[in-house]
């Protein structure tokens, strides 16, 4: 049998176009599946990189003269800790709805879109740097805290891109439907003559 041109040109696997694993949301599940993964593999080096990083500072920061600074600057490095770690767990519950085939987004931004009996909780708002502090550190130390909150921001990015695609998924339906209606009303329409 003769298949359009949109089936005749896409030879990828059922799992790939959108098929049952993904819940069948096409292309979209699998741009979103791409995205929940380049963040993982980012977040695992980068908190590979920051261990002996931290760890460094510890040591030099607790020999230090400066006790108030000394304090601080743990303190920061506590922040992005918990801040890597959040980020971890969040790609993390994000990875297993997907495996689920849910097809459930879990948005930062939005606490009433996870299911009630889910146990984790949102990213949320994360405390800012202090750059006050940060920026008498070691450019290491910087590097790391630094690509720590452009990770967040990026993630709020893909998920108000998540939030705008799914909010204009609704509106392309209804139009889909009335172009079918126009399509058909057309075929039933008694050709004039000219």
């Amino acid at each position: 049998m003769p298949r359009g041109p949109d089936e005749a040109s896409d030879e990828r696997p059922e799992s790939v176009r959108g098929g049952a694993l993904y819940g069948g949301r096409g292309d979209e599940a699998s741009v979103r599946r791409a995205q929940i993964e380049n963040l993982y593999v980012e977040i695992l080096l980068l908190l590979d990189e920051a261990q002996p990083i931290f760890a460094d500072a510890r040591g030099q920061l607790l020999t230090t003269g400066n006790r108030e600074l000394a304090v601080a600057a743990l303190a920061e490095v506590m922040i992005t800790s918990a801040r890597m770690t959040h980020i971890l767990a969040w790609l993390l519950h994000q990875r297993a709805a997907i495996r689920r085939g849910e097809g459930q987004e879990f948005l930062i931004s939005d606490s009433r879109a996870l299911d009630k009996r889910d146990a984790l909780m949102p990213l949320g708002d994360l405390i800012g740097t202090d750059w006050g502090v940060c920026g008498q550190l070691d450019e290491p130390i910087q590097r790391v805290i630094a690509a720590s909150e452009r990770l967040v921001e990026r993630i709020v990015l893909i998920e108000k891109l998540w939030a705008e695609t799914k909010a204009r998924a609704p509106v392309q339906a209804l139009l889909a439907q009335l172009e079918e209606r126009l399509t058909a009303s057309e075929t039933q329409l008694p050709k004039t003559r000219s």
